[in-house]
């Protein structure tokens, strides 16, 4: 029996070593390769500087593939918007076939990854979509902030439109009221005089 636990228990202890994927990736074959995509720092927060992680082996073997940084562009797009951010590869140092294209994720939510071009002799053209049993949609910063909320960019600059916005229509209003004002004031001189 205690031969049976011990055995058990080293099962369960060995399980995380034999998953082949990052937790938060998307492991997909292409062609001969096996690509693992995913962001690099998790869980990816609006505003912060993260990046594509991506992990191209050969399919057969597991042997890592170089040079990708070279031949493989990619395009980020948010939600629904049609024109992507293009960002280019780096390579991951001391860590063959792990390869990182920087960017900033300005708003929480949806993210898709187009990756095009060659590895090797392979023609790539492939879309890796966030969500459910993929990699993580993008958090907002204001999840983890602790005592006070920090407004993001993007709120502060729509509040500050909003607030312009008014400042211009207390303008209009301001310059009709010292028009009307003086024109009042010019009628009651004229009548005066009159």
């Amino acid at each position: 029996m205690r031969r049976l636990v011990v055995a058990f228990i080293l099962a369960i202890l060995a399980l995380p070593l034999l998953a082949t994927s990052a937790l938060g990736h998307e492991r997909r074959d292409v062609g001969q390769y096996t690509f693992v995509v995913g962001w690099l720092d998790e869980p990816p927060l609006s505003g912060q500087l993260n990046a594509i992680d991506l992990t191209v082996t050969e399919t057969s073997g597991d042997k890592p593939v170089e040079g990708v940084e070279q031949t493989l562009k990619a395009e980020v797009f948010y939600g629904g918007l049609t024109t992507p951010l293009a960002v280019s590869f780096r390579t991951i140092e001391n860590d063959p076939g792990h390869y990182a294209a920087d960017l900033i994720p300005t708003k929480a939510g949806s993210y898709t990854f187009h990756l095009f071009g060659k590895v090797g002799t392979q023609n790539v053209d492939e879309r890796f979509e966030s969500g459910p049993n993929r990699f993580d949609d993008v958090d907002s910063v204001s999840t983890l902030q602790y005592p006070d909320a920090v407004p993001a960019g993007a709120d502060l600059s729509s509040r500050l439109a909003t607030l312009q916005s008014a400042v211009d229509q207390a303008r209009v209003l301001a310059f009709a009221a010292i028009v009307l004002g003086l024109g009042a004031l010019g009628l009651s001189v004229w009548r005066r005089r009159a």
